[in-house]
């Protein structure tokens, strides 16, 4: 099983749809990337089921006899909210013909929409971005549990403080700080904020006298060491302004959570990005594109040409390596500017910062001919790409651009591969 399919392996999935033979079909494909899969015919089956196993992810079609997806929905969230259960993760599948139930739908905070017929592709990416969202809460609930365990321990670092002035600091405050006392920690610092540099703590808005946490990097000048702690934040009673910060060590728990977040973001073959950090990085792209005309970008895709006969020739290893090759190549060719990632397959994909489409077009035949040049001793020919080529416009979405992208690059091989191609609306 992939990493990809891991991420979902352990979440829960409730499939609601009345069809037999698209319910049972489905089973199967979701069975294939999750141990845990339950069905039901209709909504009343669907809350009863969903009331037996909890799950993650509810995926339910909207038009159902007896109780529809509407309805189902609906009364699961108030269950939800009457019993202060987790919150399920719910996607409809829909017709076109049902827009009518949109609107309330997105009271009901659904996660996702797929239109009928519903793609493998469209379903798995949609799965894998809800249970990576899934997978992070339950990892820092875990993180949460741990430090809450140890969190009053006398290892932590305690102090009583109004902002600027230390009432108390216990030993192991100042033992990281290596300082005796609290004299010789004025003489480093001039109050206690300055322990936090620019990051800013919250102390004062707890008017209601309720508990707050933050997360700071502490520096210790003497040793030149950095440790990442959460900051437990109460009022003492009885002391006006006053509150008892508790700092827990959690360096090892943001590694492990950096990481994490780095191999979920990695394509594993050649450790550049995947194609779900391409999405969010996109997103991101567009919005800033959309609301400023100072913020412009284009993308660039491209594959390898005639790449089945690699495979097919020299074994999938040598593709493999071929395609590793590649995209150390272009990662090597590029700007820092520029974001780079694996669509899938043998196919990449280029986020060109601050660039118009001629360009684009001139950084695109740049790497056209730095592939092309490259020689390969165990294969007795050029390796060639083709390449497509498409400028942001303002109406774009994700679906569009990449869309116009696709496009410029079936042009590029439609006109001969090993070339450069931009997209037209006339393409």
């Amino acid at each position: 099983m992939s990493f990809e399919n891991n991420i979902m392996e352990n979440i829960k999935i409730l499939y609601v749809e009345d069809d037999d033979f698209i319910r049972e079909g489905f089973e199967r494909l979701l069975s294939s990337w999750t141990k845990y899969i339950y069905t039901a015919t209709n909504g009343v089956e669907g809350i009863e089921a969903y009331k037996q196993y909890s799950p993650d992810i509810i995926i339910s079609d909207i038009k159902m006899p007896v109780m529809d997806g509407i309805r189902m929905a609906k009364s699961i969230r108030e269950f939800e909210q009457e019993t202060n259960a987790k919150q399920s993760s719910i996607v409809f599948t829909t017709a076109h013909g049902e827009s009518s139930y949109m609107q309330e739908a997105i009271s009901l905070r659904v996660c996702g929409y797929l239109i009928k017929p519903v793609s493998k592709n469209d379903l798995k990416e949609l799965l894998m971005r809800v249970s990576k969202s899934i997978n992070y809460d339950i990892e820092k609930k875990r993180q949460s549990d741990i430090l809450q365990s140890v969190i009053d321990t006398e290892s932590n670092m305690i102090v009583a403080t109004n902002g600027n002035e230390i009432l108390f600091a216990n030993k192991a405050f100042y033992n990281f700080f290596c300082i005796e006392n609290k004299e010789e920690f004025y003489k480093e610092y001039n109050d206690f904020w300055s322990i936090f540099g620019d990051q800013h703590i919250l102390l004062d808005t707890h008017e209601n006298k309720e508990e707050g946490h933050n997360v700071a990097l502490l520096r210790n000048k003497k040793t030149d060491t950095e440790n990442f702690f959460q900051i437990r934040v109460k009022p003492l009673e009885n002391e006006n302004n006053f509150f008892l910060l508790s700092f827990t060590d959690i360096s090892k728990v943001m590694k492990e959570k950096n990481k994490m977040e780095e191999k979920a973001n990695i394509d594993e073959l050649t450790k550049i990005h995947n194609r779900l950090k391409f999405n969010d990085v996109l997103d991101e792209k567009i919005y800033e594109a959309s609301i400023s005309d100072n913020a412009y970008f284009s993308i660039v895709m491209f594959d390898i040409d005639f790449f089945k006969e690699i495979n097919d020739t020299f074994g999938h290893l040598r593709g493999d390596k071929m395609l590793a090759d590649i995209a150390n190549i272009v990662n090597n060719n590029i700007r820092k500017t520029d974001f780079f990632a694996r669509w899938g397959g043998e196919e990449f994909v280029i986020i060109l910062n601050q660039t118009k489409a001629p360009e684009a077009f001139r950084i695109a035949e740049n790497l056209r001919k730095v592939l092309e040049n490259i020689s390969y001793d165990d294969i007795q020919r050029s390796v060639t790409c083709s390449f497509g080529v498409a400028e942001f416009e303002k109406d774009d979405q994700r679906d569009t651009l990449v869309k116009k992208v696709d496009s410029a690059l079936y042009e590029a091989k439609k006109s001969g591969r090993n070339c450069v191609k931009t997209y037209s609306s006339k393409n």
